[in-house]
């Protein structure tokens, strides 16, 4: 009986040990999806952008992102432009705009 459960354990850490080394899955060949993303500021708030960048996250995810710098002023007539895909702003950049605005909601 020690036996059985000797090879038992062993087959079970030796499964265990295969799917740890198995290869990651492979997303499809397809093109990535190409982004450009704006950043208002070079500030802390804005590294896990930088982050995801120099790590290659986004490629990893099949997305190809463009960062791209932008001054504050004109991020949102960009987004809305279509000049870029996404804006990454703060908080505090955005409740002042829509104080400037008048939006109350």
């Amino acid at each position: 009986m020690p036996q059985i459960k000797g090879r038992m354990l062993f087959a079970v850490v030796a499964f265990g040990l295969a799917i740890l080394r198995a290869p990651a899955p492979v997303v499809a060949a397809e093109k990535p999806a190409k982004l450009r993303t704006a950043y208002v500021s070079p500030i802390g708030a804005m590294a896990p952008v930088w982050m995801a960048a120099a790590s290659s996250a986004f490629q990893t995810e099949g997305l190809d992102v463009e960062l791209v710098y932008i001054q504050s002023n004109a991020a949102i007539a960009a987004l809305v432009a279509g000049e870029v895909d996404a804006v990454q702003i703060s908080a505090p950049l955005s409740f002042r705009w829509c104080l400037r605005a008048g939006i109350s909601r």
